[in-house]
C-alpha cells in the first residue's frame, strides 16, 4: 500500500485532477519518473498532457549486478584440464622423436648389411675354388653333403686367396686378403654360410669328390654396438637380418 504522500515528492507541473465518476487522478507532464519512499518505489509513466499517469509500487531493484572473480574450484578445474592436454601433447612427441630415431638406426644398420652382404655376394659370384674355413666340415663338403659354416674362402682371378670370417669376440665380420685382415662391418651379430656341393665335369668323369659350390646362402644379422653408436645411434637397440642365395656363375658354366 502507497501513501498518498508519495505523489507530493513528484515534481509534476498539475496538481490532482478529479474526473466526474471516478478518485483523483494525477496528471502531469513527466515520463518514467519515479520517486522511492518508505522503502517503495513508484513508478509514474505517461507523456501526454491530460492524461492520467499509472503508478507502479515495487520494491527497490538492483541496477548494478557484483561481478565475481575466477573461483578456486573453476581454477583447479582449468589447471586439471590444461596439465591433461600437455602431458597428450609431451607424450605424442616424444613418440614421434623415438620413431623418427628408430627408423634412422634401422637405415643405417640396413644399408652396412647391404654393403657387406653385396661385396661376399660378389666375389663369390665372380670367382671359384669355394670352400668352408673349417677343416672337417670342408672335408663333410667334399662328401657332397651340405654344410654350414661361419666363414668361406675362395680364390679371385689372380689367384689370390680371399676369407671372410666371424669373429664373435668382437662383434665384427673379417676379410683376409692373402694374409692381411680388415675389418668388413662393425656390431655383427650372426654371420654364417651354407654350403651346398656339387661335381665338376672332370669330378664326374673320374668319380671324384664333390668339388665345385653349387649355391651359397649367406645370412647376416647386424646390430648397434659401442662401435656404430658414435653416428647418432644408441647401442643394441636395434638388429637388422639379412639373407641371400648365390650361385658362382664359373661352376655352372
Amino acid at each position: 500500500m502507497l501513501q498518498s504522500t508519495v505523489f507530493e515528492t513528484v515534481a509534476c507541473d498539475t496538481g490532482l485532477q478529479r474526473v466526474p465518476g471516478s478518485a483523483p487522478t494525477l496528471v502531469a507532464h513527466v515520463s518514467n519518473r519515479s520517486v522511492t519512499r518508505h522503502g517503495l518505489e513508484a513508478r509514474f509513466t505517461g507523456d501526454v498532457l491530460g492524461e492520467p499517469c499509472s503508478m507502479d509500487a515495487s520494491p527497490p531493484s538492483r541496477t548494478r549486478r557484483r561481478h565475481r572473480g575466477l573461483g578456486l574450484a573453476e581454477l583447479l578445474v582449468a589447471l586439471a584440464i590444461s596439465a591433461a592436454v600437455l602431458t597428450a601433447v609431451a607424450v605424442a612427441t616424444d613418440a614421434s622423436f623415438t620413431a623418427y630415431k628408430v627408423n634412422q638406426e634401422n637405415a643405417a644398420l640396413m644399408q652396412r648389411a647391404r654393403l657387406a652382404m653385396y661385396r661376399i655376394l660378389s666375389e663369390i659370384r665372380t670367382s671359384d675354388t669355394h670352400s668352408p674355413i673349417t677343416a672337417s666340415l670342408s672335408t663333410t663338403f667334399q662328401t657332397g653333403v651340405a654344410v654350414t659354416d661361419t666363414g668361406i674362402k675362395m680364390y679371385d682371378d689372380n689367384d689370390v686367396l680371399r676369407t671372410y670370417s666371424f669373429d664373435s669376440a668382437n662383434s665384427r665380420l673379417l676379410v683376409n686378403i692373402n694374409g692381411s685382415s680388415h675389418v668388413l662391418a662393425e656390431g655383427v651379430q650372426a654371420f654364417r654360410v651354407k654350403f651346398e656341393p656339387m661335381k665338376s665335369a672332370a669330378s664326374v668323369r673320374s668319380g671324384g669328390v664333390y668339388d665345385l659350390l653349387k649355391r651359397a646362402t649367406i645370412t647376416l644379422t647386424v646390430r648397434t654396438n659401442a662401435a656404430t653408436s658414435a653416428s647418432s645411434e644408441t647401442t643394441g637397440d636395434q638388429t637388422v637380418t639379412i639373407s641371400s642365395s648365390v650361385m658362382p656363375r664359373r661352376n655352372l658354366f
